[in-house]
C-alpha cells in the first residue's frame, strides 16, 4: 500500500474521495455531501471526512493503511487556522501515511486543468471565487462568503431572482416572469415563504438559479439583466487576478470550475464578451479530485524521488480516466 495515494476534493455541496495507484489507476471512490467547515462546523467536517475515509479504505487496511501520499483540497480548508487544524487531524487519522498535505479545493480545480503551471481558476457554483497561482504562491480574489461577496455565483443569481420577484410584487420593480417561476417552485407566492428562505439559507437560495436561466431563455428582461451583471462580476474577478500574471506575453490560462459552467451558454457567452481575447478558458475533462491526486504526488515529489513521468506521462491521465467510476 505504500505506493498508493488518497486524494479528497471537498466542496460546499459534494465531497469526492479516491484511492489510486501511483500510476493513476483508481481502486475505489466514495462520494458524499458537504464537508465545508463554514457550513457544518470544523469538528463535524473532520468527523464526516473520517467516516468517508473509513469507507474508502475498508477493504485496503482501513485508516492504518500504509499510503504513499495524501492530499485534501477542501472548501474552507485554508480559512483562518483551518489549514493547520486539518493537518493535525489528518495526521492523527492516517498514522501510517508517509506524506500528509491539505489546502484549498481551488488547488484541485487548478491542477485538473493546467497541472502545476501558473494560471487561474474561476470557481462559479453555489459560491464564487478566483485563485491565482504564480510560482507556487496562491492568491485569492473574491469568495469572501455569501454575506460579504460570492458575486456572480449560483447563490448571487438565485438571490437576485428572489429580489426581483419581491420587487415585482411590491410594485418597486419591473414585471418579471421570475415571480411566476419562483412561486411555482415554492408552491405559493414568494412573500409567504420568507421565514423558510432565511431558515434554509445559501444552498436553498442558490437552487433557484436555474429558474433565472429559464426566464432568460424566455426573453425575460429582468432575468437577462441579472445574468449580465453576474457575468460582468465574474469577468472582473479574472481581470483582477490577471494583474498578478502580467509579463509572460502568453494568454492567461483560466480554468473554469463549478456547476454554473455546465451547459450554461447564456452565462458563458456573456462572460466571454466581458473578458476579451487575452484569456485561454479551460474546462477540465476530469473532475477536480484528479487535481487533488496530482497535488498529492507533486507535494510528495519534493521529498521523494517519484519521477517526472507521474505528472507528465499521458498514461497516468489515461489510467485515471479509464478507471474512474
Amino acid at each position: 500500500m505504500d505506493k498508493y495515494i488518497v486524494a479528497i476534493d471537498g466542496g460546499a455541496t459534494k465531497t469526492d474521495i479516491v484511492l489510486c495507484t501511483i500510476d493513476g489507476k483508481v481502486l475505489n471512490r466514495v462520494i458524499g455531501g458537504s464537508s465545508n467547515p463554514n457550513d457544518i462546523g470544523f469538528d463535524e467536517s473532520v468527523r464526516y471526512l473520517k467516516s468517508l475515509l473509513e469507507k474508502l479504505l475498508e477493504n485496503y487496511g482501513g485508516l492504518e493503511a500504509r499510503l504513499f501520499s495524501f492530499y485534501a483540497g477542501l472548501s474552507g480548508g485554508s480559512v483562518g487556522k483551518n489549514k493547520e487544524r486539518y493537518t493535525l487531524a489528518f495526521k492523527e487519522m492516517l498514522i501510517n501515511t508517509a506524506n500528509v498535505y491539505n489546502g484549498s479545493d481551488a488547488i484541485n480545480a487548478l491542477n485538473s486543468g493546467i497541472g502545476c503551471d501558473n494560471g487561474m481558476v474561476l470557481i462559479a457554483g453555489t459560491g464564487s471565487a478566483l485563485f491565482v497561482r504564480k510560482d507556487g504562491e496562491i492568491i485569492q480574489k473574491g469568495g469572501w462568503g455569501y454575506l460579504l461577496d460570492d458575486a456572480g455565483s449560483g447563490y448571487d443569481i438565485g438571490r437576485r431572482g428572489f429580489c426581483a420577484a419581491l420587487r415585482d410584487y411590491d410594485g418597486r420593480g419591473e414585471s418579471t416572469i421570475l415571480s411566476e417561476l419562483y412561486s411555482q417552485h415554492l408552491g405559493g407566492p414568494v412573500y409567504k415563504f420568507i421565514p423558510e428562505i432565511y431558515q434554509k439559507g445559501k444552498q436553498f437560495i442558490a437552487s433557484f438559479a436555474p429558474l433565472v436561466f429559464e426566464a432568460d431563455s424566455r426573453k425575460d428582461k429582468v432575468a437577462g439583466s441579472i445574468l449580465d451583471e453576474c457575468a460582468a462580476e465574474l469577468a472582473l474577478l479574472v481581470k483582477a487576478g490577471a494583474k498578478h500574471l502580467t509579463g509572460s506575453g502568453e494568454l492567461y490560462k483560466v480554468v473554469l470550475a463549478g456547476g454554473l459552467w455546465k451547459s450554461k451558454d447564456a452565462l458563458m457567452n456573456r462572460f466571454k464578451s466581458n473578458l476579451g481575447k487575452d484569456f485561454l478558458l479551460i474546462q477540465p475533462e476530469l473532475p477536480p479530485v484528479y487535481g487533488a491526486v496530482v497535488e498529492a504526488l507533486a507535494r510528495a515529489k519534493k521529498e521523494y524521488a517519484v519521477g517526472e513521468y507521474i505528472l507528465t506521462d499521458g498514461n497516468f491521465y489515461k489510467n485515471f480516466k479509464n478507471t474512474l467510476n
